[in-house]
């Protein structure tokens, strides 16, 4: 009774026809869902304003007139078209965005000297900010495949001989804000173990330089990728429990065959290099011949994983199936062989075919989805750099594969977790959304965003919220990415800014960026930074 005295049609209805129990409605067919939600709100259930449903909730609402709801819907809407219109004038910053990541990461088919004078003829060397998010975007791909590394560094050698040309001046900073950038003060925590290796083997990077960057040495990636320069310069090194696979690794080699298994560029083990290769016959050979259960063994670590564990995991599983490998490595025909004779398909499997990029296998993997066997409980985490491989967006939002995005997001019902964000609170919202947005600022991926609005994710809702402040913007700020944060940034009104709480943690992910661009945006916009702090960074 209360609920439809909300609206003032019904009302009315009710006072002149006290007698009358029933409504009757006369509606167009497109409305129909509107109006079961409108039902729904009449009995105080929950209804969630969308895309979908927005202008079929709005017309029932004002058929109905009902100004309780009437408002919400049209402020929903508002917001809605104002950030696709706002996408629609950033496009030229959004084309930005996508076109040097297109280069950087199709380098090996473009060619370095293809993408060396893309670059050049860009506004990517136009200041020396420019160059230092240029920087951050090479150094974000470097880490998500290891055969693509050498092309970079090729390409960076190549940068730097063009700051020779004085037309090119400011990318005579290339080279020093790469060190100083990679050789972060927490460097045992970083994830670019195997870029820095390489540089270091390039001679772009000192061992001394790296050496004062580690004073005290911690079991990591980084540290893996180490283990014999820090073993030779007699470092105190850290204190590994023998039983982690980490530690099992190590301890399976000499100091020179830890270099040698390092610089091959390929895992050591004779099952994941074969997967590594597609080379099915022998993969079929040792799998026939060591009596292997394709089920119940699992992939050794490996130096050279892309998609890692923490090796500080106790035991001698890495969780890693040997078709999920194959999937990683777009190895087909090992993948083709192992799944025809009946390898498990797990919850994993389609963020690693993701990952992978086969198409072949992501459409079996997802033709495929009555076969996974679900595993909840788990000991560990996947992880491609720092970020937890919690889905199949986390994969193709890092790596920029638009088109994979796109079809999860429209066909993986990936739509239902955009849908799920409520309007009050960031900390209820579904943690699989969390990690794509954090997965999108931590890569400037522009395409990801504004999908993601396009789909009806509402951006209002975010901005009012701290987290917009508190991970959003930080993470770009803090990975460099200016670009991106100047597109965040467009959507909050002029008069919208972070609590004073969180005001000093963004300064130091402004510190952490090392761009003075990023500084100074920000300090206009709403940190409220003086020059004295400015001139300190």
């Amino acid at each position: 009774s209360l609920g439809v005295n909300s609206s003032k049609i019904i009302r009315q209805f009710r006072e002149e026809n006290p007698e009358e129990n029933r409504f009757i409605l006369t509606y167009e067919e497109d409305d129909k869902n509107g109006l079961e939600l409108i039902k729904n709100f009449f009995n105080f259930e929950k209804v969630e304003i969308t895309i979908n449903n927005m202008n079929s909730l709005q017309r029932v609402a004002e058929i109905l007139q009902i100004e309780l709801i009437l408002s919400d819907i049209e402020n929903y809407i508002d917001s809605y078209e104002n950030a696709t219109q706002l996408i629609d004038d950033k496009k030229a910053l959004i084309s930005t965005i996508d076109q040097i990541f297109e280069w950087l990461f199709n380098i090996e088919k473009l060619t370095v000297s293809t993408v060396t004078k893309n670059i050049i003829n860009s506004v990517w060397i136009q200041s020396e900010s420019d160059v230092k998010e240029l920087t951050s975007c090479i150094v974000h791909v470097s880490h998500l495949n290891f055969a693509r590394q050498p092309f970079l560094i090729d390409l960076i050698v190549e940068l730097n001989e063009q700051a020779k040309d004085e037309k090119n001046v400011h990318l005579k900073i290339l080279i020093p804000f790469i060190k100083k950038w990679l050789l972060i003060d927490n460097l045992c925590n970083s994830p670019f173990g195997s870029f820095v290796y390489k540089l270091y083997r390039r001679g772009i990077i000192e061992l001394d330089e790296i050496l004062e960057k580690v004073p005290n040495l911690s079991f990591s990636n980084f540290f893996m990728w180490f283990y014999p320069e820090f073993y030779e310069q007699k470092m105190k090194l850290p204190e590994i429990n023998k039983q982690s696979i980490g530690s099992k690794f190590i301890s399976k080699y000499t100091l020179d065959e830890y270099k040698k298994v390092r610089d091959s560029n390929e895992p050591d083990d004779s099952i994941a290099n074969a997967i590594f290769h597609d080379d099915v016959d022998k993969l079929q050979q040792l799998i026939s011949s060591r009596k292997i259960d394709i089920n119940n063994d699992q992939i050794a670590i490996n130096l050279h994983d892309e998609i890692r564990v923490d090796p500080y995991l106790i035991g001698n599983s890495t969780g890693k199936t040997f078709i999920n490998y194959a999937s990683e490595c777009g190895s087909i025909k090992c993948f083709k062989y192992l799944f025809l004779n009946h390898a498990n398909l797990d919850d994993f499997s389609l963020s690693f075919a993701v990952f992978g990029g086969n198409s072949e296998i992501i459409r079996t993997v997802d033709q495929n989805q009555q076969l996974i066997i679900n595993f909840h409980e788990r000991n560990y985490n996947f992880l491609i750099g720092n970020l937890v491989l919690s889905n199949p967006l986390v994969p193709a939002i890092l790596m920029h594969r638009h088109d994979l995005f796109d079809w999860i997001i429209e066909d993986k019902n990936f739509l239902s977790v955009i849908e799920m964000i409520p309007t009050d609170s960031f900390s209820n919202r579904n943690a699989e959304l969390s990690s794509i947005l954090n997965c999108m600022s931590s890569s400037s991926n522009a395409h990801a965003l504004t999908s993601l609005i396009d789909k009806g994710m509402n951006i209002d809702s975010l901005i009012c919220d701290n987290q917009y402040f508190h991970n959003l913007i930080p993470l770009s700020v803090t990975n460099g990415f200016f670009r991106f944060t100047q597109l965040l940034l467009s959507f909050k009104s002029t008069e919208t800014g972070p609590p004073l709480n969180l005001k000093q943690s963004l300064f130091y992910s402004c510190v952490c960026s090392g761009n003075l661009s990023i500084v100074k945006y920000l300090s206009k916009e709403f940190i409220d930074i003086s020059d004295k702090e400015v001139s300190k960074i």
